[in-house]
């Protein structure tokens, strides 16, 4: 009955409606006290994930979402400005920092983290949840905390997962995806993090052929210079939005809106995500 009432609650309040693909998506640093959260609100973006949450044991099985760095009302404020411009805003679990196998060790584990999310969901509003786990839960686990998170958050919150390149071959998020992306809205591939030679054209193929719909499979891209050493330029970004186009995929990603913003992307204050939002936006269709 708690799980219900949980899932009726995040549904009634967020009232999503139609949501038109492909999107583009871009990381909110909650660190990050320099940037206004207006400015980062009203930047070119459908979706916006704060990074990062994580979970704290609170009794056996019992978890509570910690570990977002903005305080209370610098999220509500996110959520409100956000919303009101048209925008989807979802917490993200994990990033580098917030490793998960530490955490998750049992199926009832994944119950109480699912919960914890919905309550989370609830408290905020937001539009749903990004799992962006980067240590290597097993993958049971990390596709029972899927299920019982698309079932704790009801069927109309986004849900997607976001796994090191390549995603489609890298242990264990590949057989993660295959097993659960059934119950998640988008793949998004962290296209940046891969070594030299990899290619996210291969990656999202490779995806579609494991049976992810292309509608989900979702590009992330780090524009400038990226954490290993990589380099993505405008017209690079570009390349990638018209590769989204002509395959009919769900979007692109970019981490992160406060970089582009403070053009620590050496191309242009909010040029990358300009550049992203003007290119996806001839091919735009309705989502019921």
């Amino acid at each position: 009955m708690k799980r219900l009432f949980l899932s009726l609650a995040v549904c009634a309040c967020m009232g999503l409606g139609a949501y038109e693909k492909p999107i583009l998506e871009g990381y909110w640093e909650s660190w990050n006290y320099r940037d206004s959260i207006e400015t980062i609100a009203s930047m070119p973006s459908d979706v916006i994930a704060i990074s990062f949450g994580t979970f704290q044991p609170m009794g056996e099985h019992t978890f509570v979402v910690v570990g977002v760095e903005a305080t209370k009302e610098r999220i509500e404020e996110m959520v409100e400005l956000a919303q009101a411009r048209g925008k989807k805003v979802k917490l993200s679990i994990g990033g580098a920092n917030y490793g998960q196998s530490g955490l998750l060790f049992t199926r009832e584990d994944a119950v109480g983290m699912a919960d914890a999310l919905a309550r989370y969901v609830v408290e905020f509003g937001l539009d749903g949840v990004d799992l962006d786990i980067e240590d290597y839960p097993a993958v049971d686990l990390q596709v029972e905390l899927i299920k019982r998170t698309r079932e704790a958050l009801g069927p109309d919150a986004l849900l997607t997962y976001t796994p090191k390149a390549p995603a489609a071959t890298t242990l264990p998020y590949c057989e993660v995806i295959a097993k659960s992306h059934e119950y998640l809205d988008g793949v998004h591939i962290m296209a940046y993090d891969a070594w030299e030679g990899y290619s996210y054209q291969e990656d999202s193929e490779s995806l579609s052929l494991l049976g992810v719909p292309r509608e989900k499979i979702v590009i992330g891209l780090m524009p400038g210079m990226d954490d290993i050493g990589g380099y993505t330029s405008l017209e690079d970004i570009q390349d990638a939005v018209n590769w989204v186009k002509a395959r009919g995929l769900g979007g692109i990603m970019l981490w992160d809106l406060n970089r582009d913003h403070a053009n620590l992307t050496g191309l242009g204050e909010g040029a990358a995500s300009t550049v992203a939002w003007e290119g996806l936006q001839s091919a735009r269709t309705p989502r019921s």
